[in-house]
């Protein structure tokens, strides 16, 4: 495989990953109440709510400007979606928007600089791979602060790191994350949540027959109760949530 074919599927790969990071954290804050997803909560974009906005908000100014067809927002904490349900949706609507571009894409156009005009009005200049790079890292910058903010309050949080998307069974790369049914889509945030579970706590029995709940990492796990845990209930999950009804 040639050098430039390893990389657009590498930046396929962070496409899919992108999608699916979203979608997995739009579904999980889904769950909580108002008083907190709306709630001031010291980030950059105070709450849950409106740095989601900002993410929705960002993904459209990006994708224009790389697309040729650029959207001019007044300032980055505009509010494009007022209510929830409908802030969710359309975060799930540019499912695959990335990775149809990065296929559309001539190998010359991303060796070479992606002009456009910043929010603030001026115009830039920047390399085009170096550009789209920021777009994903942007994304998972201000996930990082939602989850944050999820910990403060008290919820669990989904395990978004790229090295659990990559664990995933199927392919993650060089194709587009297809828009899933409501159904398919709160399936694989369950099953998403119960593995992130499985992977972060572990019970250890020692030889006075206690037993602890320890926080761990799946590389801290300890003998063959280790094994049990992953190959056990693990396994079992699994088929809870990818067998069909």
């Amino acid at each position: 495989m040639s050098t430039e074919s390893l990389l657009r599927q590498h930046l396929q790969t962070l496409a899919d990953y992108h999608d699916w990071a979203n979608t997995l954290l739009s579904g999980h804050v889904a769950g909580i109440q108002d008083e907190h997803y709306f709630a001031p909560a010291g980030l950059f974009f105070k709450s849950v709510h409106g740095t989601l906005n900002h993410i929705l908000l960002a993904d459209r100014a990006w994708y224009g400007r790389f697309a040729g067809k650029p959207e001019r927002f007044a300032r980055l904490d505009l509010e494009l979606v007022s209510a929830r349900a409908p802030l969710v949706d359309a975060l799930a609507e540019r499912r695959g928007l990335w990775s149809t571009l990065i296929a559309r894409t001539p190998d010359d156009v991303m060796a070479g600089d992606l002009r456009y005009t910043t929010t603030a009005g001026p115009e830039a200049t920047r390399p085009w791979l170096g550009a789209l790079a920021h777009v994903f890292n942007h994304a998972t910058h201000h996930r990082g602060q939602i989850t944050a903010a999820l910990t403060r309050y008290g919820h669990d949080c989904p395990e978004l790191d790229l090295i659990y998307f990559l664990a995933r069974p199927g392919p993650v790369s060089g194709t587009a994350c297809p828009a899933l049914p409501a159904q398919q889509v709160a399936q694989h945030v369950l099953h998403d949540a119960a593995m992130a579970i499985i992977r972060r706590f572990a019970w250890r029995i020692d030889t006075h027959h206690r037993v602890e709940l320890e926080a761990t990492r799946p590389d801290f796990y300890h003998g063959g109760y280790a094994a049990f845990i992953q190959g056990g209930y693990a396994n079992d999950i699994e088929h809870l949530f990818t067998s069909q009804p």
